[in-house]
């Protein structure tokens, strides 16, 4: 039972890396303004009149506003799937990070510490593996697969010439929050690592510790 709880926890952390790391970019308006600044959209648009309507759609994904009006009709019936997308990959979220602790918690109180710590560098290292993979895959030819099997409908496909969304976000803007995506993921995963062998780090310590007391008390026993 400990051992497949064990492998549970291993499934579970690359897929609340990814989860963690896609919500901390995506609601993070700097990141928004460097990527407006880089392609050049405050050229295009009013700084003022950019960063308005894309805070107001960042509020509509929390479902604190109204879509922004600046959007037409094929533009809002895409956004409120992405919305409605958004609310699920929240809630798998929240589910993950309970999950989680409450494996934790579980290893802690039986006292399975090796067992725990290996399952985080185990998790860790699944991570990386897939983080791996997701950066040799070609982006632009990835990011159109997703939209054809996430959403059921051809509102995606959008007209640089009519459709604002495709305007103040462009294909850039999305690859650069992946690569965002996947270097904070990295992060976190190298620091699930390091919790884990340090883990394992002190129970030896702790083992060696004990056995040279036990040694001592043999010593002192046979004397």
């Amino acid at each position: 039972m400990r051992k497949i709880l064990a492998l549970v926890l291993v499934f579970i952390i690359p897929a609340l890396i990814l989860f963690t790391s896609f919500r901390i970019n995506a609601f993070d308006y700097d990141f928004y303004e460097k990527q407006f600044e880089k392609h050049g959209i405050y050229g295009i648009a009013e700084k003022d009149f950019v960063d308005t309507n894309a805070k107001e759609l960042i509020s509509y994904f929390n479902n604190k506003a109204k879509v922004p009006e600046i959007f037409n009709e094929k533009e809002e019936l895409h956004l409120n799937d992405v919305k409605n997308i958004l609310q699920k990959t929240f809630l798998i979220h929240y589910v993950l990070i309970t999950l989680f602790i409450l494996l934790v918690i579980y290893f802690i109180y039986k006292r399975e510490f090796r067992l725990l710590s290996l399952s985080l560098i185990f998790g860790g290292i699944s991570t990386l593996i897939i983080l791996l993979l997701v950066s040799n895959l070609d982006f632009e030819s990835t990011f159109t697969g997703f939209h054809e099997v996430a959403f059921n409908n051809t509102n995606w496909i959008l007209n640089p010439e009519t459709d604002k969304l495709i305007v103040i976000f462009p294909l850039g803007f999305f690859q650069d929050m992946t690569y965002e995506i996947v270097r904070d993921s990295l992060y976190f995963a190298a620091g699930v690592i390091a919790v884990g062998l340090l883990g394992i780090l002190i129970l030896r310590l702790k083992l060696n510790s004990t056995k040279r007391v036990e040694g001592k008390m043999i010593k002192h026993n046979v004397h």
